[in-house]
């Protein structure tokens, strides 16, 4: 029924890993673009936005 992944294959990134992407690109903006870069990027997620904005 189900077939097993290869090992090699691409999975999903953990929420963890998408916190840290999402963490680097802010960081690596200018201050004051940060807030507008993570309302673009998280939509209405906000829970992810407001898991990066402490760090920032």
């Amino acid at each position: 029924m189900y077939q097993r992944m290869p090992e090699n294959s691409i999975s999903m990134p953990s929420p963890q890993d998408h916190e840290a992407a999402l963490f680097a690109l802010a960081a690596g903006k200018p201050v004051s673009e940060r807030e507008s870069f993570l309302q673009a990027v998280c939509g209405s997620d906000k829970p992810l936005a407001n898991a990066s904005k402490p760090c920032l």
